[in-house]
């Protein structure tokens, strides 16, 4: 049997650590929540019968993600996985066509800071048809893909320690072998800097997900994928599967946040900071100033500012908070102007609520 890139022998092996498992009370929140799917693997490719791919086989050898079609613009474009050879990294494009769907998203609802989607244009994850693409090889090869494939836990491991970077800085060529595509020796110090540097803007996570839970997220489970093989049904990326299809029996989900650093003559605007030395404390970021008040007040005005209107995977309208918070020492929170809610100077920290600190605090520590 035909394998398209997942080594479930790896993947058996990899798993003996420790998982973070979704809703194990764990649960790692991010930016891109409601439209977030899975990464998961199956079998590839019986014929489709009126369209549909039926279960035949119990075999697993292929990585794909569940798709939605409401969240059609923000997928990638669809690209084969070979050349002259199968390249074998399916796990890379996987979580790769997964994490650009959910960034794309962010771009397009301003979920990004505006510094933050300055720097993709700069360092070209952009194309020219402004979607956010990245470079698969990049992460097939730093996490060691073999003739067999790899696993998703390495390859996800490897993917949240080294970044990623654009789509053109590794050409690819319908030519190529698997030997010319996963030569290490196309990997340059200036390719790792640069995933890294991606790293210090976007910070990216993930958790085990178990079928009980796959309703709460996006992909229609019942069931359409998107993948790099072309639909024998209709020539694009999408296959719709048999409800009864075999699946791998847990899933990946991805997890991206922004990081938010204080730098310290930058604040960033409506961003709620922690002052994590002396007394502590919270103030809004606003005009370059840090905005002092009462807490409740803070908080009350930081909601209002960063809860957001979106359309969710179900096409109905929702309030999103975007997550913009962030952390100051004592340095950082002495470095710029104070002033209260009426915008009037001041110079000493207002007092705060203690109920809602010790909530705060506790929401600044997940």
């Amino acid at each position: 049997m035909k394998n398209y890139g997942v080594d479930l022998e790896r993947e058996k092996q990899d798993r003996e650590g420790r998982d973070y498992v979704f809703g194990s009370g764990e649960d790692i929140k991010g930016m891109t929540d409601n439209v977030a799917g899975l990464v998961t693997a199956g079998f590839a490719w019986p014929m489709p019968i009126n369209g549909i791919y039926p279960r035949t086989e119990n075999v697993i050898n292929h990585c794909f993600i569940f798709f939605n079609q409401l969240l059609a613009r923000f997928y990638p474009k669809g690209e084969k996985q070979f050349g002259r050879d199968d390249f074998m990294d399916c796990v890379a494009r996987g979580f790769h066509n997964e994490f650009e769907k959910q960034i794309n998203y962010a771009i397009e609802m301003k979920f990004l800071s505006t510094e933050t989607i300055k720097w993709l244009h700069d360092k070209n994850y952009i194309d020219s048809d402004k979607k956010f693409v990245i470079n698969d090889a990049f992460l097939a090869i730093l996490s060691g893909t073999t003739r067999n494939g790899n696993s998703l836990k390495r390859v996800v491991d490897t993917f949240i320690n080294v970044g990623c970077i654009p789509k053109y800085m590794l050409p690819v060529s319908n030519d190529m072998t698997w030997d010319q595509y996963h030569n290490t020796n196309r990997i340059t110090e200036d390719m790792k800097m640069l995933g890294l540097e991606f790293l210090e803007k976007i910070k990216i996570n993930y958790q085990i997900v178990y079928p009980a839970d796959y309703g709460k997220f996006s992909g229609k489970i019942k069931w359409e994928i998107f993948d790099n093989y072309i639909d024998r049904t209709d020539g694009d990326w999408i296959k719709r599967l048999a409800e009864n299809y075999n699946f791998l029996g847990y899933s990946y989900r991805v997890i991206i946040n922004e990081k938010v650093i204080a730098p310290k003559f930058a604040i960033k605007q409506n961003c709620l900071y922690q002052l994590i030395e002396g007394q502590g404390g919270f103030a809004l970021g606003l005009d370059g100033k840090l905005v002092i008040d009462k807490t409740d007040l803070i908080i009350a005005t930081w909601l209002q500012r960063n809860t957001k209107e979106v359309i969710n995977y179900k096409g109905e309208k929702e309030l999103v908070l975007i997550p913009n918070t962030g952390q100051l020492t004592l340095e950082q929170w002495n470095s710029v102007d104070h002033i209260n809610l009426k915008r009037e100077p001041i110079q000493t920290i207002k007092s705060q609520t203690n109920w809602l600190y010790k909530i705060l605090s506790n929401l600044f520590k997940k």
